[in-house]
């Protein structure tokens, strides 16, 4: 998004230390107040596929630290949400927030997004229900299906997708 005014910056507080600034445009830097210089932090995908800084070996999602800074209305807790699908852009625009019930309407089994589940022969309406039926996260269904958890206890139980 271009504009005729400089992007707004804001100091960041890793432990007692401000030495890191996130800029509104979802860039990161290092500061050093001696010599105003700016070191661009470089955003990485982490494990679930957010982008992530290391700011003095503690990790943090590059849209939770330009949300807390630059979106009324943050609170700690809150879901933020790329609208545009892209995990690098993490422009202050392009965020959006929610509450965590919010995101279980959207994402839980009432949203119509829940895939059934056949494990031991029985079908349940989503990894959840399977996963209480027979005492499992529903990460640990999802890794089965997948084919992440070849060596699980619950390799055995036929944990599939129901074909509809």
């Amino acid at each position: 998004m271009s504009s005729s005014y400089p992007p707004m910056w804001a100091r960041v507080c890793v432990g007692k230390m401000w030495i890191y600034a996130v800029c509104e445009d979802g860039r990161v830097a290092r500061t050093s107040r001696v010599q105003h210089i700016e070191t661009p932090v470089k955003a990485y995908l982490n494990s679930k596929e957010h982008a992530t800084v290391k700011l003095n070996d503690r990790e943090y999602t590059l849209k939770n630290l330009i949300a807390k800074h630059f979106i009324k209305g943050w609170k700690p807790g809150m879901c933020v949400e790329c609208i545009n699908g892209d995990p690098f852009n993490c422009a202050a625009w392009n965020l959006r927030l929610y509450t965590k019930s919010e995101h279980g309407k959207r994402t839980g089994r009432k949203s119509g997004k829940a895939k059934p589940v056949m494990a031991n022969g029985k079908q349940y309406a989503s990894y959840r229900e399977c996963g209480k039926a027979i005492h499992a996260s529903y990460q640990t269904i999802s890794d089965c299906i997948s084919g992440r958890s070849r060596n699980s206890v619950l390799s055995g139980m036929g944990i599939a997708l129901v074909e509809e």
